[in-house]
């Protein structure tokens, strides 16, 4: 994915430190010859309890819980972790200080799924269940774009970002 970016004008690259953002943020960053920092609030989502539960256990907890989940799903937290209204409140201002310090210069998000989901959802406003029909594979790109009227999303789940007009 890395190779995609080369030769685009980004001007920062703002990466998660977790070991799989980090890399591909630094990668990105050394392919376009941007500004690379590290933003915690860009970590993927806390799971709580069911965090690192075995695949079987964790489906298992929420297929019992998915009934209390689909009654509000932007702030549901059975597990005890994190919310994707929490999700979105930490990662917005990430979002924010990276558009500042770009000057109008295009930003670079480095990040995990579930986080990428809530931001890109959120800035458009879809309803907390239709943010769940976003998807965006590993190492594909999602395209937000801050018009006119509000973010747009240009690109979704793109293997290459230089494909976009």
């Amino acid at each position: 994915m890395s190779a995609a970016f080369s030769g685009m004008p980004v001007e920062l690259v703002i990466a998660s430190p977790l070991a799989r953002a980090t890399a591909m943020g630094r990668a990105i960053a050394d392919s376009t010859g941007a500004r690379l920092e590290f933003a915690p609030g860009l970590a993927e989502v806390g799971r709580g309890a069911w965090q690192g539960l075995p695949t079987a256990e964790f489906r298992a907890r929420w297929i019992a819980d998915q009934a209390q989940f689909f009654t509000d799903p932007w702030h549901w937290k059975g597990h005890g972790g994190e919310s994707d209204a929490d999700l979105f409140a930490r990662g917005w201002p990430v979002l924010e200080r990276a558009l500042e310090l770009a000057r109008g210069g295009n930003v670079v998000l480095a990040s995990h799924y579930n986080l990428i989901r809530a931001l890109v959802t959120g800035a458009l406003g879809w309803s907390a269940r239709a943010s769940f029909a976003f998807r965006n594979r590993p190492a594909h790109a999602a395209l937000l774009v801050d018009g006119p009227s509000g973010f747009e999303l240009r690109a979704n789940d793109a293997a290459d970002p230089r494909e976009v007009e």
